[in-house]
């Protein structure tokens, strides 16, 4: 009887400490969920975690932390606001990142998530800019022609603060591997917004080296943190190099044949004639062709014309030729036999010109010339 008590009260002491082992446990403090950074100096605060007593917070130039430019712990209460002297030197060190974990008796938890000048690094700013200040290529964009602007936004901090450095990969594959452009310390520009403290900065590079018909991968990443998802866009197909009538060439014929040179990728070809560099307003809409060129007819005489050609390839992906530029001559109506029509003839710089469909004999006699 004696032996059967005696395991009872083993039995019971041994759950009585697991329970006291359980309940230890559990009262190691969470992460803390980060708030906010207001004023100047700024004042970092973070919300309540049950069961701390104090809280640690780390300040970084640095996104992984490797080094810290202000670390705090004791801290009872759930703000700080950083000595004035630091904050000065932030200022030639933007980006800057913080973080914050809790404590007590038992122990620290895990490190809360990183925290930008602006509040949690969320990049909400960054798409909210393609948008506003039309950056991009946007996402998924086609027929992009060259050269390629690649443009985005940061509103994460406030007009006081320096620019924060942005860095650009541009690749032909999606782990950027194959970079074409790797590049940091992009150009900016400042957009104000009156009446607010706060300023943007939007980010620009013209590109100089992608190719036509090319899916290519991009991403940005502030200073030494994470890099942001990554957007795609395709160049346009390459445009036509127009080769006849040169560009600027004068007195031509009003029935001419227009010819440029074929594309690889192209199944077929438009062309657009107009008396408007704009082209708002077209003399010759021609589509569906299928070679180098065409057979233009009954232009005007003493006229500036301006023509382009765009390629067009099976999935519907287009490339435009540059626009060239050409002049008809004048026309003089002459006393001719009946075999030929007097709109036949031009004359242009006191010379008298006929064109005929197919090569022939002919045999012209003028008379009252004078």
């Amino acid at each position: 009887m004696l032996k059967f008590w005696l395991n009872r009260a083993y039995v019971s002491a041994s759950c009585l400490l697991a329970v006291a082992m359980g309940s230890y446990a559990a009262i190691i403090p969470s992460a803390p969920v980060l708030d906010s950074v207001t004023g100047f100096p700024p004042t970092f605060s973070w919300n309540t975690a049950a069961g701390a007593s104090s809280y640690t917070l780390q300040v970084s130039t640095d996104y992984y932390f490797s080094a810290t430019t202000f670390s705090q712990s004791g801290i009872t209460g759930t703000s700080l606001t950083l000595p004035s002297s630091l904050y000065d030197s932030l200022l030639e060190s933007v980006p800057w990142y913080w973080r914050v974990n809790a404590a007590n008796t038992n122990g620290e938890s895990g490190w809360s998530s990183v925290g930008s000048r602006g509040g949690a690094l969320t990049c909400n700013y960054v798409v909210d800019l393609y948008d506003q200040y039309g950056g991009g290529p946007a996402n998924a964009a086609t027929n992009v022609q060259l050269p390629v602007t690649i443009s985005w936004g940061n509103g994460l901090y406030e007009c006081t603060l320096s620019p924060p450095p942005f860095s650009l990969q541009v690749a032909t594959d999606t782990g950027f591997s194959s970079l074409v452009i790797d590049t940091g310390n992009v150009g900016v520009y400042e957009v104000l917004h009156l009446g607010d403290l706060e300023n943007d900065w939007v980010y620009s590079v013209l590109t100089s080296n992608l190719e036509n018909s090319t899916t290519y991968y991009w991403r940005i990443r502030s200073g030494g943190g994470p890099w942001l998802d990554t957007s795609k866009f395709t160049t346009a197909l390459a445009g036509p190099a127009l080769s006849s009538p040169l560009n600027t060439a004068q007195n031509l014929p009003t029935t001419l044949t227009l010819s440029w040179g074929t594309v690889s990728e192209a199944t077929s070809y438009s062309l657009q004639l107009s008396t408007t560099y704009s082209f708002s307003t077209t003399v010759v809409n021609q589509t569906a062709l299928t070679s180098g060129s065409s057979i233009i007819s009954d232009l005007a005489n003493n006229t500036i014309f301006y023509w382009q050609v765009t390629a067009i390839n099976a999935d519907g992906a287009i490339g435009r030729s540059s626009i060239w530029t050409f002049t008809t001559g004048g026309t003089s109506v002459l006393p001719v036999d009946g075999k030929l029509s007097k709109t036949d003839f031009t004359a242009s710089n006191k010379m008298i010109s006929y064109s005929l469909a197919t090569p022939s004999p002919v045999e012209i006699t003028f008379s009252d010339v004078l």
